[in-house]
């Protein structure tokens, strides 16, 4: 949450502490809200983990419906508390909002999607810190936020994969393979390496409002590369023109991507 403003220099003026802990204590509260309904969605299966049977709703010291009511009023919280801030810190924080309840609900259980949603939720919480200063968020520390967030979940992936249990792993994670998250792993730490040195020699000299949509393509261009490599790995793309059109992945992910090109190169520009 602080990051964008202490990379930034603006936090050595204390006007902008008040703003910054806000942001902090509004998204705390949402995200608090989110992880509720996250976990009264997965209580059967966290019932099963040798680790997450403890957890308050899955051990049952929490009722799901205490559980949903504190994250309604989390929720409404964040929500009125945001009202102190810049229109942009609304729009991040309802983005946040509507991608992790989708997470909850379903694509949790979609392979490649799920990694790169929560990777998502951290640069939300950076860019959302930036906006309560009004601090532009600079493309690289961006990327860089992305990539790292990206790695460490991709490692979780690979170490939940050594289980190999259906009881305790969920379905979605043993549909990866294990070489397939070396391999990206390998490539998000060198995105990370890449642009960290980047943004130290560029900065806040490009920043996210210059070519917004453009840059936004970029991730589901990757989703898709990603996918079609995963199922080349996996199983194999004998037809690729079949693959690309009767994949939902790659459906979602083609047509997100023409739309966010198509916008960046006649609106974004």
């Amino acid at each position: 949450m602080f990051i964008a403003g202490l990379t930034s220099g603006d936090v050595f003026g204390l006007e902008v502490w008040p703003k910054l802990w806000l942001a902090f204590l509004i998204f705390t509260s949402a995200s608090a809200a989110m992880y509720l309904i996250n976990d009264v969605y997965d209580k059967d299966v966290d019932a099963k983990h040798p680790k997450k049977k403890y957890r308050s709703i899955a051990s049952g010291q929490l009722s799901p419906s205490t559980a949903l009511l504190a994250a309604t009023a989390l929720t409404s919280i964040s929500v009125i508390g945001v009202m102190a801030l810049p229109e942009k810190s609304l729009l991040l924080l309802v983005a946040y909002l509507l991608m992790t309840v989708l997470y909850s609900l379903k694509l949790k259980s979609i392979r490649i999607i799920e990694i790169l949603v929560v990777s998502t939720g951290f640069v939300l919480r950076i860019w959302f810190g930036a906006s309560a200063i009004n601090v532009p968020m600079s493309v690289w520390l961006c990327v860089c936020v992305y990539s790292g967030s990206t790695m460490i979940v991709i490692a979780k992936r690979h170490a939940e994969l050594r289980f190999r249990d259906p009881q305790i792993v969920r379905a979605v994670v043993l549909r990866y393979k294990q070489k397939t998250l070396q391999i990206a792993g390998f490539i998000t730490s060198l995105c990370l390496i890449t642009s960290y040195v980047l943004w130290t020699r560029f900065g806040q000299q490009e920043t996210l409002s210059d070519r917004l949509l453009l840059y936004i393509s970029c991730i589901p261009f990757i989703v898709g590369v990603s996918k079609f490599y995963h199922e080349d790995q996996t199983r194999g793309v004998e037809e690729p023109e079949d693959f690309l059109l009767s994949d939902l992945t790659m459906q979602i992910s083609g047509t997100l991507f023409l739309v966010f090109l198509v916008l960046g190169l006649y609106v974004n520009s």
